[in-house]
């Protein structure tokens, strides 16, 4: 045979091994996109379940507990984008040298979708879990503020109105004391309340709940202020009789002396 014979075999010799060694190239390519590919859609599918835990929040450190894990799963999520990325330009480098690899561009696709959905799904709960926090704390203070009311109102349940005047002094000097430590409460009660309409404001998951307790805890401190007022209208009406009997003693023991 001529040398150009020669050549052409050997031309088409190292034509087949190219083209073998492509489709080899392709196919073990294809086999890391597809392996790869499940693995990290099983991945997705367990951090979608963690997600979608129902984690009930009682008290606020319960639910500080909560956030801080979610913030952690964050740390997770988005040492993934590397190897979401990564897969994602393999899958676009195969099917730009082998259009016919037509599977692969749909789970491109789905890569693409699911990433964005454990972002976005993370998002919305980490939102959701910071709601849980300012509830619990909101929910704390309430249940402080009115464990002080109830301390107050037993306060007042006491019927005493003195038997003489200086009792009845001592009693609403007492009761002075009590009035002052009732304003000082007003402070607490009106952060407690502008809280609560912030978080009405800003579309709190559980808005109705909280105005309906923030209405409760405050109308139940104004029938304590009314209560006080009520004893100290009772005192001044027994510090003004008793202040008439003792008046009407004087009286008695002048005109006895005379």
């Amino acid at each position: 045979k001529s040398q150009r014979d020669i050549q052409e075999m050997w031309k088409k010799v190292q034509a087949k091994a190219l083209e073998r060694r492509s489709r080899l190239e392709n196919a073990v390519g294809e086999k890391i996109f597809t392996n790869s590919a499940k693995i990290l859609l099983d991945w997705v599918d367990g951090i979608k379940e963690r997600l979608n835990s129902d984690e009930r929040c009682t008290d606020v450190e319960t639910a500080n507990n909560l956030l801080k894990k979610h913030n952690d799963l964050n740390e997770e999520i988005k040492a993934q984008d590397d190897e979401f990325k990564e897969l994602i330009a393999l899958g676009k480098q195969l099917t730009q040298r082998n259009p016919n690899l037509t599977e692969i561009p749909a789970t491109i696709e789905k890569l693409a979708l699911e990433q964005e959905a454990v972002h976005r799904g993370w998002s919305e709960k980490e939102k959701w879990l910071q709601q849980c926090v300012e509830l619990q704390i909101f929910n704390r203070e309430a249940d402080k503020i009115d464990a002080t009311t109830k301390a107050h109102k037993a306060y007042l349940d006491n019927n005493d109105l003195g038997t003489s005047l200086d009792d009845v002094e001592a009693i609403l000097k007492r009761h002075t004391d009590f009035e002052n430590t009732l304003g000082a409460q007003d402070k607490v009660l009106k952060t407690f309340s502008d809280n609560a309409d912030k978080l009405i404001k800003n579309e709190h998951y559980d808005a109705p709940a909280i105005k309906n307790r923030r209405d409760q805890v405050v109308k139940r401190r104004l029938k304590v202020k009314e209560l006080a007022q009520q004893r100290r209208n009772a005192l001044q009406a027994s510090k003004d009789f008793q202040k008439f009997v003792a008046d009407i003693n004087d009286l008695n023991n002048w005109l006895n002396e005379k």
